[in-house]
């Protein structure tokens, strides 16, 4: 079962990859998103940081 989700997780991941470099403005915009995320994740944890 284990092996099974790895294989699942690698053939997805190289499929997710090949999309990402035919299309810059996802990236870019994907990539935006993960920061905006993580900057909310960080205001949750600690808002007198930021």
């Amino acid at each position: 079962m284990a092996s099974s989700t790895a294989s699942a997780l690698i053939f997805g991941g190289t499929k997710l990859a090949a999309t990402f470099r035919r299309r810059r403005r996802l990236s870019a915009g994907a990539t935006s998103a993960a920061g905006a995320l993580f900057l909310g994740f960080a205001v949750v944890l600690d808002p007198d940081t930021v």
